[in-house]
């Protein structure tokens, strides 16, 4: 998860986007869908674009890495190998 490997808790993300620490919580555990505004909240938060958070093909790595050289001012990401929205945030 990018949230992880820059070295966030729930807790900080979730202050950062202006979220409940439990509602990031469920979006993890693929537990809830989450609004495009969220999605906005979050990857401002995390410092990525958020079309990068919705892109399947896109390895925690690689967004990690544009992550780190990105200026962008939410995140359940589709996995086609599960079928089903997993959280990369």
């Amino acid at each position: 998860m990018v949230r992880q490997s820059i070295g966030l808790s729930q807790e900080a993300l979730a202050h950062e986007a202006g979220l409940d620490r439990t509602y990031i919580s469920s979006i993890e555990r693929n537990l809830r869908n989450v609004s495009i505004g969220n999605i906005e909240r979050i990857a401002q938060a995390l410092q990525v674009d958020p079309r990068d958070l919705l892109d399947p093909k896109l390895s925690v790595e690689k967004l990690a890495a544009r992550r780190s050289g990105s200026n962008v001012a939410p995140f359940g990401v589709y996995d086609a190998s599960f079928g089903t929205n997993v959280a990369t945030f």
